[in-house]
């Protein structure tokens, strides 16, 4: 499966985008600027999160640092561990696809998905985030996350 992010509008805060599956217009998106992903090709894996206590479409990114990648939930925020974002120290810097209202001031690389509304908020976002977990579970609970 394919998820392709198109970025089309941004300001000081935020960046909105569209959401498509294989191809197809899925839905719209809002992440902020504080810790956007770079463009490029991730690979998104469907993994139960401690924090949230449910699976969740997560964004496989390697730290800054040399070292091999290492399991996500050892950076999880319950721990209180620091990690190195693209642009600074975060505390719980782990880029999800995940449901919300909007991406003001979130500084975990997360993409909020749903219909949106203004720039920033989305709507509907916890249906939007059901039916991607679904479609990422019929495709094996993998992914290939291209953002441009």
């Amino acid at each position: 499966m394919e998820i392709l992010i198109k970025r089309f509008y941004r300001t000081k805060r935020i960046i909105d985008s569209e959401v498509y599956l294989d191809g197809a217009l899925f839905c719209q998106a809002s992440e902020s600027t504080n810790t956007p992903l770079p463009w490029g090709r991730f690979k998104v894996v469907l993994h139960h999160c401690r924090q949230y206590q449910r699976d969740m479409p997560a964004v496989e990114i390697r730290p800054m640092c040399k070292r091999q990648w290492v399991d996500r939930c050892k950076y999880c925020m319950k721990r209180g561990q620091m990690v190195m974002s693209p642009h600074r120290n975060l505390r719980g810097y782990c880029p999800q696809l995940k449901d919300g209202n909007g991406a003001y001031n979130r500084t975990d690389g997360s993409i909020i998905l749903g219909e949106r509304l203004v720039p920033g908020v989305v709507l509907h976002s916890e249906q939007y985030f059901t039916r991607l977990v679904e479609r990422l579970q019929e495709a094996g609970g993998e992914a290939t996350l291209i953002i441009c």
